[in-house]
């Protein structure tokens, strides 16, 4: 292959990776409104441990994927307890460090307000993402 074909395609793997989203930090993600909400009974923790697991168990594109799946995502969970939040954040592999997309789980008195943010990602992964939300929301017991 010519160098000049090497180049290109190098060119437009960047682009596409860093195009997507166009987002720089998890904070200017996090200050973004949400892309989609769901406010339902339960608790914060069984629903984002719901949604956790449903990620790492979902199916992966793999290596030659070239549509990511929630199953690619490396994930970074962090629950604080003292202010009832759940936080689960996506990144696409070993290759990026800027967010896929980040999911809030918030307690608000009887019921959880769970919100959705893109990042640097495409509308597939977020509709499947939002799919296993979902079903942790009408499956997870409540209160």
């Amino acid at each position: 292959m010519p160098k000049s074909s090497i180049s290109v395609l190098v060119a437009a793997f960047a682009l596409a990776a860093t195009g997507a989203g166009c987002v720089a930090s998890l904070g200017e993600m996090r200050a973004k409104p949400a892309q989609r909400v769901l406010v339902g009974p339960g608790r914060y923790a069984d629903l984002g441990g719901c949604v956790a697991a449903g990620l790492q168990e979902a199916p992966a594109a793999g290596f030659w994927g070239f549509r990511l799946k929630p199953g690619d995502l490396r994930l970074e969970v962090v629950r604080r307890d003292d202010q009832q939040t759940m936080t689960v954040t996506g990144y696409p592999g070993l290759v990026m460090d800027m967010p896929a997309l980040d999911l809030v789980f918030r307690q608000e008195s009887e019921r959880v307000r769970i919100e959705l943010r893109e990042g640097t990602t495409r509308q597939a992964i977020l509709d499947d993402t939002w799919a296993i939300v979902q079903r942790c929301a009408n499956q997870t017991p409540r209160g």
